[in-house]
């Protein structure tokens, strides 16, 4: 699965600010299609998902992890997608 597939779906599900209220990370429905699948982590300045957990075509649930200098994502952000992917889709 190639997360430059994965296209968000409606509007931030939540939204992470820095001190000075701008924008640095946020959590969308995902899919491959405009049928949502999954959830994932958009960093600010980053036009593909960080990190996203969703369900393939087989319906196994995944992780797709891309890391780089500037865009990482913690222990908190990842429990924090699978707490909303557990509230999305089952």
């Amino acid at each position: 699965m190639d997360r430059d597939k994965i296209v968000k779906i409606g509007d931030p599900i939540r939204i992470f600010r820095d001190r000075m209220h701008n924008p640095i990370a946020s959590y969308y429905l995902v899919g491959l299609t405009e049928t949502p699948c999954g959830v994932a982590l958009y960093q600010y300045s980053n036009q593909h998902c960080t990190a996203a957990f969703l369900k393939d075509s087989s319906g196994n649930e995944v992780l797709i992890e891309h890391y780089d200098d500037f865009h990482i994502a913690d222990a908190e952000e990842l429990r924090e997608l699978y707490e909303i992917y557990s509230w999305a889709f089952e």
